[in-house]
């Protein structure tokens, strides 16, 4: 028989997924979580990991901006989106850096 999952098991889950995805994506760009608040709120790491957020995870994007000190929710849409452009467009820093974070958060 196949497990249901409930409201909140599926929110639980979200949220570890979220925070493991901060955790490498901060690992792999050189930075550490207290690095987060000195850094331009458009730097291109923190969009690199806020645009994984919100196409891997459903966490509001207010704890994408408290998370990762990026200023308002629709500015992180804006730069999620720039940064999926990007990578689209052929960005190959951007795009190789995203795939190592995808390995990571996947094994």
């Amino acid at each position: 028989t196949r497990k249901r999952y409930t409201r909140a098991d599926l929110k639980d889950h979200d949220g570890e997924m979220a925070r493991r995805i901060v955790a490498v994506g901060l690992e792999c760009a050189g930075l550490e979580e207290t690095d987060l608040a000195s850094l331009p709120k458009n730097d291109e790491r923190k969009a690199l990991i806020a645009h994984l957020l919100v196409e891997r995870t459903s966490v509001p994007q207010k704890w994408i901006v408290e998370q990762l000190a990026m200023g308002s929710a629709p500015y992180v849409s804006r730069l999620a989106k720039e940064m999926g452009r990007r990578i689209a467009a052929g960005d190959r820093a951007m795009k190789r850096m995203k795939r190592a974070i995808v390995a990571r958060i996947i094994t």
